[in-house]
């Protein structure tokens, strides 16, 4: 299946990430409901902070933004 594949490559990309692609999962649920409920304001916030999350565990800082 196309979602196990694309797991597994993300993944092996990733090494320093013992839990895979599991941290990111809630966020992108949150997301998938904002705009599954047509909430456009909360899909934007969802989608920042999904961003922001998933930079930080790359140890990165994303610049602040208005």
């Amino acid at each position: 299946p196309l979602a196990a594949d694309r797991k597994a490559a993300w993944e092996n990309s990733a090494p320093g990430f013992v839990t895979g692609s599991t941290d990111a999962t809630p966020e992108h649920q949150l997301l998938y409901q904002a705009t599954a409920d047509g909430d456009p304001q909360r899909a934007a916030a969802s989608s920042e902070a999904q961003l922001r999350a998933g930079a930080g565990r790359l140890g990165l800082e994303l610049p602040i933004t208005k």
